[in-house]
């Protein structure tokens, strides 16, 4: 049976503070926010100082920030907390959502009926942040509505398994109330060599800059159109090393640390 000792605990304990805000009137929102692990399983107290949240009692390692207010966009944001360390997040600024429609299909035109992601990057804590995983499937038109985020510049991601290349688009829904997305066939992708550690993780950009994966994996098998790729990684956020490497028709194996 394993066993938490408390003292040990509220020595490691870090604090996480943020305001969350009306991006359009300013209006301080404290309702819907909660901060847990990222399994879903577990929820941590907070308290209220002026307008700012507070956690007083996070545990070390990555935790899940989650805002579900009525009414406004839904943000999940990764939250690294180190033993008995603040984190401020400072202001996330959110609006009403508004809902848009994405459209999913394959290189023929032919309506898709997969899984795709949709986030707003500003919300995000980076390009490897974890959190980018809302998302939905669209139906057997390759049709779905994206209710849970305010309008602005979106990121939606589809692909990357079954033998469907993975894409990237960012678009800006003030402008557009419908978004259709090509997800063409792919070449298998795997990529070797990637070494775990904490604060640390692997952006895969596209050749138009666009964010692929952002992730901590250790190994990443994908499938991605052919064409030119760069392979970042980031330690506690800033760039340590980048590699870029072409796919083509047959499976490409890349290492890291090898051009």
């Amino acid at each position: 049976m394993f066993v938490v000792d408390p003292a040990r605990f509220a020595e490691l304990a870090g604090t996480v503070r943020v305001r969350v805000v009306d991006r359009d009137t300013g209006e301080a929102l404290t309702q819907g926010v909660e901060l847990g692990h990222p399994s879903g399983g577990m929820r941590f107290a907070q308290t209220i100082e002026g307008d700012t949240i507070v956690f007083a009692a996070a545990p070390p390692g990555t935790l899940e920030l989650e805002l579900s207010a009525p009414g406004y966009e839904r943000v999940q944001r990764a939250v690294d907390v180190v033993p008995a360390g603040v984190v401020d997040l400072g202001v996330l600024r959110v609006g009403r959502s508004k809902p848009f429609e994405v459209r999913l299909v394959d290189g023929l035109g032919a309506p898709l009926a997969i899984p795709f992601r949709a986030s707003r990057p500003e919300l995000c804590a980076g390009p490897g942040d974890l959190d980018m995983r809302i998302g939905g499937r669209a139906n057997a038109e390759g049709v779905t509505s994206v209710s849970w985020l305010a309008p602005g510049e979106v990121l939606v991601q589809a692909g990357g398994r079954d033998g469907l290349a993975r894409v990237a688009r960012l678009v800006d829904t003030t402008r557009e109330a419908r978004i259709e997305l090509v997800v063409p066939t792919g070449t298998e992708v795997l990529v070797k060599g990637q070494v775990a550690a904490r604060g640390r993780v692997y952006v895969l950009y596209d050749a138009a800059g666009q964010v692929l994966y952002g992730d901590s994996t250790v190994s990443l098998r994908c499938y991605l159109a052919p064409g030119a790729y760069m392979l970042v990684r980031l330690d506690d956020g800033r760039e340590s090393s980048r590699q870029s490497f072409t796919v083509g028709d047959t499976r490409t194996v890349v290492r890291i640390g090898e051009e």
